[in-house]
């Protein structure tokens, strides 16, 4: 993967915001950088990234999420199937800085729950050992 691969699309509606993703390589880490509505028409280009993303076997997949503007939960679904099948490459999948949209409808599933989501100041906010653990012992 390129240093600073690039991919955009914009929706036809000039009313919404455009949807864009940008692809950037940190380190050890494949970034993500989301922006704009992420929706039934726009999260399959985002498993697409993300299945892409895991490739080049990096050390951690970074999702943010900082500029996105809404999120539905076919996307939340996409970050969830990301994570399990990145896990079972032996890479981390982080969602960095999620927008405030996008940290309500996370925190409503539970998703927070299963993945890392850094606060703006690299703050963690809920891991995923603390997920799992009180998964385990609500059973």
């Amino acid at each position: 993967m390129s240093q600073a691969t690039q991919q955009r699309t914009r929706r036809r509606e000039p009313y919404l915001d455009p949807f864009a993703i940008r692809v950037d390589v940190e380190g050890s880490s494949v970034v993500v950088r989301v922006s704009g509505e992420l929706d039934v028409a726009t999260s399959p280009l985002l498993a697409a990234v993300l299945a892409g993303a895991a490739a080049g076997g990096p050390g951690a997949v970074v999702v943010d999420l900082s500029d996105v503007t809404f999120v539905d939960t076919g996307s939340v679904g996409v970050l969830a199937a990301a994570y399990e099948r990145l896990g079972s490459c032996s890479v981390g999948l982080t969602i960095r800085s999620p927008s405030p949209v996008a940290r309500r409808l996370l925190e409503l599933v539970g998703l927070t729950r299963l993945i890392e989501a850094q606060a703006p100041a690299g703050r963690v906010r809920a891991s995923v050992s603390r997920g799992l653990r009180s998964r385990s012992t609500a059973r």
